[in-house]
């Protein structure tokens, strides 16, 4: 982590894991909670009261994470697949990246999360400015 005049700047490294794997913030919640217990099997509801959002809300983060290879998807449990954040289901690399995830969160948790609503507002206006209308000259 780089110190500039006082205030935490993100590494390159946590970065590209942001933008290519974070969609927003309770995907990094759920990614953090399931990093700080690798080998539990979690469902939608065990993150839903962890985190006190609502499960299929959970359900749509962990199937984010699972496509992104993040986390296993096991069998199901009730009405809810389970998932499982394996140090076997990374490779040494990604695990490393999220725990340095892990470390700025801790140490820099406005930084983190400000750089993931600035990814986002950025591709919101892209979608924005792919509807405007341009005028002729």
């Amino acid at each position: 982590m780089n110190f500039i005049m006082g205030v935490v700047a993100l590494t390159n490294e946590v970065k590209t894991f942001i933008s290519e794997n974070i969609s927003s913030y309770e995907d990094l919640q759920v990614l953090l909670l399931m990093h700080e217990h690798p080998g539990r099997n979690w469902d939608a509801v065990d993150i839903a009261e962890n985190l006190r959002i609502e499960p299929m809300s959970a359900s749509t983060h962990l199937m984010n994470l699972h496509t992104r290879g993040l986390v296993e998807h096991n069998a199901a449990r009730g009405p809810f697949y389970e998932f499982q954040y394996s140090l076997h289901s990374t490779s040494i690399a990604r695990e490393q990246q999220i725990s340095a995830l892990a470390a700025a969160f801790e140490r820099a948790r406005a930084e983190v999360v400000d750089y993931i609503f600035q990814k986002s507002r950025g591709q919101l206006q892209s979608f924005a400015d792919a509807f405007k209308v341009k005028k002729d000259k």
